[in-house]
């Protein structure tokens, strides 16, 4: 995260809600338009790192019309309502499962060498 602060394993990212989520979504822009209309809804043209298309979108305030236009820069303009209990992404679909489980794993990521060794770049 940009904004250097740890956040909670349970607490979801929320850049509509949080401007230190909203923050990292900001960081992101190389390019930003704002305008605020006549009825106070914020309009906002943003083009990401790392993301070909332009999103454009609008919402009540600047948080929320900035992560939709990151949404709709990265992903297009239909995506699904994330699910709302534990989950794991396999193969682009989603596989649930319940709390208490021990965490899905996949492949085998078992560590190698002996327990204290970090295996950093030896410094010159």
């Amino acid at each position: 995260m940009t904004s250097g602060a740890l956040r909670k394993l349970d607490q979801r990212f929320a850049p509509s809600a949080s401007w230190a989520d909203a923050g990292d979504v900001l960081a992101r822009a190389d390019a930003l338009s704002v305008a605020r209309r006549d009825d106070g809804r914020v309009e906002c043209t943003a083009r990401f790192a790392g993301v070909r298309a332009v999103g454009c979108a609008d919402g009540p305030d600047l948080r929320v019309a900035l992560a939709r236009a990151f949404v709709r820069a990265r992903f297009g303009d239909a995506v699904d309502i994330p699910p709302e209990k534990p989950h794991q992404v396999r193969g682009g679909k989603i596989e649930p499962y319940d709390a208490g489980e021990p965490i899905p794993q996949h492949g085998d990521a078992s560590a190698t060498g002996n327990a204290g060794d970090i295996r950093s770049v030896p410094r010159m």
